[in-house]
């Protein structure tokens, strides 16, 4: 049917075709269709970017329940970008979609209750989403998760559950996730002091292609170097052979 046909166009990178496809579905009342929509008007996918459009197709679709959309409008409410940002909105939408089992809007939730965003800050609330969102897999609440048992947040500090998590995150090619299990192995916490391993996952988290702000990735910078600066030049020259073999491993992952 039209949805197929819409996942193909969209598959083979045809933006136009796609939004050609879904934009009568979407007039139609395909909930599917209008949080896509909504989607592409917020990115200029296949159409210019339209704020308002996105804020309206994304609205009806979340309005009719559907998990997906909700956590849209939620991230456009905490972004600001499309309308003034309202971090109790965000919230709201946050949790609608995550009540349903939405893994993103479950991550959501847990920042919402780890920073305060439109909620009084609550660790416990915050370990409870950032769970639920982990054990579907989601590499950012096992990052996030991690920390939270690193540091004692909402839970008690327990280094080898956090090394797991970071473990788990960074085996999916999380920058975060390989950051923090490069400082873990650096400084012994849950496991033996390893520099090497330190080291090679700083290298991939300094080198990885994924979309980190700036001021992450001059922090996986530093870090590489004052490991770098500590370890002989066979070790450095293992933790490249190591941080290689994964990218050739992990190719979806970089």
């Amino acid at each position: 049917g039209p949805l197929e046909d819409a996942e193909a166009a969209y598959n083979r990178g045809d933006y136009a075709k796609t939004f050609e496809i879904l934009r009568p579905l979407a007039e139609q009342g395909e909930v599917v269709a209008q949080r896509h929509v909504g989607l592409f008007y917020a990115l200029g996918q296949g159409v210019p970017k339209n704020p308002s459009e996105a804020l309206k197709w994304t609205r009806l679709a979340a309005d009719k329940g559907d998990a997906g959309a909700q956590n849209n409008l939620g991230i456009i409410y905490s972004s600001g970008d499309i309308v003034l940002r309202d971090d109790g909105e965000a919230h709201r939408w946050f949790q609608l979609a995550a009540d349903q089992g939405h893994v993103g809007a479950q991550y959501n939730l847990g920042v919402d209750y780890d920073q305060g965003n439109g909620v009084p800050q609550n660790y416990a609330e915050a370990v409870k989403w950032y769970q639920r969102a982990a054990d579907q897999g989601d590499a950012f609440a096992q990052n996030n998760l991690g920390a939270m048992y690193e540091k004692g947040h909402g839970v008690e500090q327990e280094y080898p559950l956090a090394l797991k998590l970071f473990q788990a995150s960074a085996a999916q090619g999380h920058p975060q996730g390989q950051y923090s299990l490069a400082a873990a192995l650096e400084n012994g916490r849950g496991v033996d002091r390893n520099l090497v391993q330190a080291l090679m996952w700083y290298m991939l988290a300094a080198d990885s292609s994924r979309p980190v702000t700036e001021e992450f990735r001059n922090a996986a910078i530093v870090a590489r170097s004052e490991v770098m600066a500590v370890v002989s030049a066979e070790e450095i020259a293992e933790a490249v052979q190591l941080a290689t073999l994964w990218k050739s491993e992990h190719p979806q992952s970089k």
